[in-house]
């Protein structure tokens, strides 16, 4: 029996953030083989339904710190503003 991984920790995602913005991961694809792809190549002790739930919370995580810090051409404001629109519907 192989060894068991250890827990995706802070580690992990500053490793997943560093390869976002060296370019070698794309977060903006939800592609199965591309995700798949990403996991055999950098993270192969990753079981593969466990590191797409990691690819999911890590990249939401990422999009919300793009969006709080006014990058991607969002901003804090207008992600409030979207927030308090759907409150108020």
């Amino acid at each position: 029996m192989p060894p068991k991984a250890d827990k995706w920790g802070k580690g992990h995602k500053a490793d997943f953030l560093e390869k976002v913005r060296q370019r070698k991961i794309n977060v903006n694809t939800n592609d199965p083989r591309y995700i798949e792809q990403i996991r055999e190549k950098y993270w192969p002790d990753r079981k593969p339904a466990t590191f797409r739930n990691n690819w999911k919370a890590t990249v939401a995580e990422y999009r919300i710190g793009q969006a709080i810090n006014g990058k991607n051409g969002e901003s804090i404001q207008s992600t409030a503003m979207l927030c308090l629109h759907y409150i108020i519907l």
